[in-house]
């Protein structure tokens, strides 16, 4: 949910989606350390979900953090980069039902989102 709602606020606000951009870009100094950063606060997110049944368990809890982070970026980007940015949030959910593979479950709770969707 945390990247949907991210993925909206991407797609619909020109300064998130700037700054999502940048965060990543090599010419800012810091940007190594932001990622970073967003990867760490993702991992307990990870952790409490494989714990409560909603993720299977992963070998390296802040792999799957750093992966899932490295596609939502990756999905921003190509958007950005082909001017599509209404695309966004149809990318993200396109890459969370990719990475969720087949377990029913997580279709169906990924094509409700979409359903849902104007």
């Amino acid at each position: 949910m945390i990247y949907r709602e991210l993925a909206r606020r991407t797609q619909t606000e020109a300064i998130t989606r700037a700054g999502l951009i940048l965060s990543v870009d090599k010419s800012l100094s810091d940007a190594c350390a932001t990622y970073g950063s967003w990867t760490d606060a993702i991992t307990p997110i990870v952790v409490d979900a494989i714990r409560s049944g909603a993720l299977d368990c992963a070998e390296s809890m802040s792999r799957l953090a750093d992966t899932l982070c490295a596609g939502f970026v990756g999905a921003v980007h190509v958007a950005a980069s082909l001017d599509e940015n209404h695309t966004i949030t149809k990318r993200v959910d396109d890459l969370l039902l990719m990475w969720r593979g087949t377990d029913p479950a997580a279709v169906r709770m990924v094509e409700e989102h979409l359903c849902e969707q104007p």
